[in-house]
């Protein structure tokens, strides 16, 4: 059986396999993944309804690419009160979001408890609406300014409502690029670690 029937059969492909899929022409994978679609779903097409949120721009890290985080490019720092935060997802949800996403800056003001609070008041104020919050880049950054583990920052999050992590803060994984675009913000393989330890907790991204 060869990989495009291994895959339309719904079968597991093994690490070889997979990275072949990363060698193959990008319309190719894309015909193999539209057959697969059509497979298990017919002419049905998924999309949710999400909203970001970015509390605040007030950053630690200076990557050079970056024109969200406050600085001499961006002269405008803010920081979101809880309130203001809260009358986003209360707008949104009267809108029929399903999915509040929020990610910002690495702000060494705020706190650990600001995130975790904003969290537990969402989830418990409308306990439908799914968090997707923290990118692994904050979560070291977190970890490393409050002194905890990254098993502590993963385990504070979901205790407190974050249903799902994003994938922020890859940009590129050669560390020598990295070094170089932005130098001091968590490095490819603690990105890795941090993406597995969440999957390792049943927990998706």
């Amino acid at each position: 059986m060869n990989l495009q029937e291994k895959i339309e059969d719904g079968q597991r492909i093994n690490y070889e396999e997979a990275l072949s899929l990363y060698e193959m022409d990008f319309f190719e994978l894309g015909k193999l993944a539209d057959t697969l679609r059509q497979k298990k779903h017919g002419k049905k097409t998924y999309f949710n309804i999400n909203r970001h949120i970015n509390p605040t721009n007030i950053c630690a890290d200076t990557c050079k690419f970056c024109a969200y985080a406050a600085n001499r490019k961006n002269p405008n720092p803010y920081t979101m009160s809880h309130d203001e935060i809260m009358e986003i997802v209360k707008n949104v949800d009267a809108n029929g979001a399903k999915e509040v996403h929020i990610v910002s800056a690495h702000n060494p003001d705020t706190g650990i408890d600001w995130y975790l609070d904003i969290f537990k008041r969402i989830k418990h104020e409308y306990p439908e609406m799914h968090i997707k919050a923290l990118t692994a880049a904050e979560v070291d950054f977190l970890a490393r300014y409050y002194n905890k583990s990254y098993d502590e920052i993963i385990d504070l999050m979901i205790e407190n409502g974050v249903d799902s992590m994003p994938g922020g803060g890859a940009e590129i994984f050669d560390e020598k690029v990295r070094d170089y675009i932005c130098k001091g913000k968590v490095t490819s393989d603690q990105w890795m670690e941090i993406h597995q330890k969440w999957h390792e907790r049943g927990k998706k991204i």
